[in-house]
Parts: C-alpha cells; structure tokens; sequence
C-alpha cells in the first residue's frame, strides 16, 4: 500500500581542511552479530537524517539539512546540495534547490533547469510540474495548476488541473472541480473528471471512489465493477484487497470492517475474513484475523501471510508486516523491525525503530531518528 513519502537533508564542509563526505570513514557493523537490540541501539549510529529507498541503483539522502545520492556500497556519487532530491525514475530525479525544482541525471548533471514551483517522477516519459503551487515545511504543495513535461523539460499539457497522477498505461489522473477523470498523452480528456477519487491504471483497471463507495473501470471509463466497496487496493497478481463495512477517514484506509480479495471480474476469491490486509507482492499477502482466544484475553493483532489461495504460508506472529520485496519482508518484532525470507525465517534480526522494503538488494532502515542501509546479509555502515 503505498504508499505516500518523506522529505530529508544534506550539506557539504569541504574547506579550511573539513573531510568531505567521500573521505568521512564510516565503519561496517553486522546487524545479525549483536546480542540484542538494546545492545546494537546502543553502539550503531546510522549515517543519515533521512532518507529514500534504492532507485536504479541510488539512494537520496540527508546530512546537515542538505541531500545528495549514494550508490549501494555508500560512497557519495552526487554530493549534498539539494534542498531536497527524490529517488530516480526513468533516470532522472527531481531535486529542489533555491524554492525551484528541476531535473538532474545519474551524474548529477541539471538536465532540466530549477523553474517549477512543484514537480514529480517522470512515469512513461511525462512527469507532472506545478505552477503557482506552495510547498510546506514537510514538502507538500498546495494551491496551483498542474501540468506535464516530457523529458526535455518541454510543456506538453499545459498547467489547468488542481492535481495529477502520473501516467500509466497512457492515462493519466487529473483533478478539476468537477472532481477526478482521465487524459491522454495528449490532454485529451479520455474518461469525464466526475469521481471523488482516482487509482492509477494496473491491468486494464483502475479503482474509483464515487458517493463513498469504491468499484474500477476501464480504460474507457466503463465501469467493469460496480462501486460496492468501502474501500479497494490496486490489483497485484490479479486480486486487489476489498473492505466491507469499514468506516474511511480522510479518504485513507478505512477503520474496521472485513478484508477479502476480489479478482478482475469482482468475485470473491478469498472471502473478506480479516481485520487487516495488504496487496499482494510477490505472491504473497500480508493478513490479519482475529483468532478465536478466550473472550477475557486480551486480542492482540498478530499479522502473517497467505498465498493468492487464500492459504497461511507465514502464521500470525508479527506486530506488523510489509510487503514482500526482492524475497524479503520487514516485520515487526514486539517494538522492533527486522526482515524475514519467504519462509518465515528470520534473516536479519529484529534490531530497527522502523524498517521498508528492498530496492537495489538494500532495505532502508531507521533507528533512533536516524536512517541507513541494510543488506540481505544484515550489514550496514554506521556514522
């Protein structure tokens, strides 16, 4: 479910015989060669005030209020000097710098200037750009009209929308006052803004929002099925996660109810028995139901995984689990987060405030308000 983003810093000391950031040496710790967390907390500091996942091979992160990119062994590739850098899409980031957003490449080159008040990944070579927008402190813009660029930095539709999604499968979603529709490459409007949310295009489908209740169409905006949901995940190996009787607060994922999985024509696949469920990743879905305990025992959620059978592969043992990524999973262990193969077993022990999925044969990981990397073997550099 992802879902949404943070933002983090970086600067560079590199006169009057200040280290850069490249000569700083940091030294390699295993996760796994700790007797406990509480140990491994208190001698690893991790590098970085923040950061993103792995994208095509880089990592933007923070130090002292600025960002840069590091390559998967941690070296700095493209030095902090950024107000705030996004991972690579399509190899090209956008940075911010100076209240300006533009474009750089993997070597740090500016292949689109710093002239957009808001901007985005690019996604089947548009990327959305805004004009007029306000950005907050924590990196939300408001206000505004949206529009796309192709990869030269060229306006291919002009700025009219008060919001958009990026393109997949040659739709994008636009918002108006009259609510969210779909375009074309060309701006042409292909299916009427008339819904309360949009879902980006997966497999021919996309989820809608409409008088409260969630459905999908199709690309031609037919609806394939009906608005019967309360609330509907993307479609990930041919089942997207449907809640009934669930109650939605803030338009995000709804309280209470029942999950099940429905298929491409919205008949249940696995009945809607649990209290929580995720998509699938991987083949795998991370699930909670309630367990028949005692009625004077306390019911603690406990998550685990099934298969697209519905069938238990992982029981329910953690305090939260994350999708599956590059045949790992972040799981929580009582307080802290470690990573578990497919099997269930523990690979990498549970020791982090907060752990993500793997990109790039690294997880993102944090831990006393501080972030780093970890790799399949449970190593890390710390400051």
């Amino acid at each position: 479910m992802k879902t949404l983003l943070i933002s983090i810093s970086f600067i560079t000391a590199l006169h009057c015989g200040v280290l850069s950031a490249q000569e700083v040496k940091h030294s390699t710790v295993n996760v796994n060669s700790f007797k406990s967390a509480a140990e491994f907390a208190a001698k690893v500091e991790l590098r970085y005030e923040s950061a993103f996942d792995f994208s095509e091979g880089l990592a933007a992160v923070m130090v002292d209020d600025v960002w840069g990119y590091v390559d998967t062994s941690g070296s700095f590739v493209i030095e902090p000097q950024y107000d705030w850098a996004s991972p690579f899409s399509e190899s090209l980031a956008y940075v911010r710098k100076d209240d300006k957003y533009g474009y750089i490449n993997h070597h740090g080159d500016i292949v689109i200037d710093f002239k957009f008040d808001f901007a985005s990944s690019f996604s089947e070579g548009m990327a959305g750009f805004c004009q007029g927008c306000i950005v907050s402190d924590y990196g939300f813009p408001s206000g505004g009209r949206y529009g796309f660029i192709d990869t030269t930095g060229e306006i291919v539709i002009e700025p009219q929308y008060e919001f958009v999604m990026p393109f997949h499968e040659n739709l994008a979603g636009v918002m108006t006052y009259k609510g969210w529709g779909f375009i074309n490459r060309h701006g042409d409007i292909v299916i009427e803004p008339q819904f309360n949310r949009a879902m980006n295009f997966a497999g021919g489908l996309a989820g809608f929002m409409k008088d409260g209740k969630y459905g999908f169409i199709d690309t031609a905006g037919n609806v394939v099925i009906q608005p019967i949901f309360d609330f509907a995940g993307d479609f990930s190996d041919d089942l997207a996660a449907v809640n009934i009787g669930g109650k939605l607060e803030g338009l995000l994922v709804p309280q209470g109810g029942k999950w099940g999985y429905i298929d491409r024509s919205g008949n249940f696949v696995i009945e809607a028995d649990y209290a929580q469920a995720d998509d699938f990743s991987e083949g795998l879905a991370a699930v909670y139901k309630p367990e028949n305990i005692l009625f004077f025992i306390p019911k603690i959620p406990r998550m685990g995984y099934i298969d697209t059978s519905g069938k238990t592969v992982i029981k329910q043992k953690y305090s939260y689990a994350r999708r599956f990524s590059e045949g790992l999973a972040a799981v929580r262990i009582g307080s802290k987060y470690g990573y578990i193969d497919k099997n269930g077993k523990l690979v990498i022990k549970a020791s982090f405030d907060d752990a993500w999925e793997f990109r790039n044969g690294r997880g993102l990981v944090k831990l006393n308000e501080r972030f780093g990397f970890v790799d399949r073997d449970g190593n890390l550099r710390s400051k």
